[in-house]
């Protein structure tokens, strides 16, 4: 997960899938990312394939609040052995309240 935009020390990104009630954070910092592709990869890089659910991509970055909602399945390419994705995300800005909401909704 690459951020194109409004990345900060205070973002963070979550799977959250469908049919449980439960969220996986990526918190693990891509190592090495040049300024401007900064994001968060998975634990040991592990995820279960083939699970949807949605990603919420979610920073404060200068007083100002960003989130990103979406639909996401981890894909299985019928191959064996470990799998890999990186998705771009450009969360929008929005009113704290509006974020505030969202966050609570979830």
């Amino acid at each position: 997960m690459r951020f194109a935009s409004n990345y900060s020390s205070k973002s963070g990104v979550f799977f959250l899938p469908t049919g449980f009630n439960t969220a996986v954070k990526l918190y693990t910092k891509i190592s090495g990312a040049p300024a401007g592709q900064e994001g968060y990869k998975s634990y040991v890089d592990a995820m279960p394939v083939g699970v949807a659910g949605k990603l919420v991509i979610v920073a404060v970055k200068d007083g100002k609040h960003f989130y990103e909602e979406r639909a996401y399945t981890i894909a299985d390419d019928g191959t064996a052995g470990p799998k890999t994705a990186t998705i771009l995300v450009n969360p929008a800005e929005i009113g704290e309240a509006d974020f505030n909401t969202k966050i609570s909704a979830l």
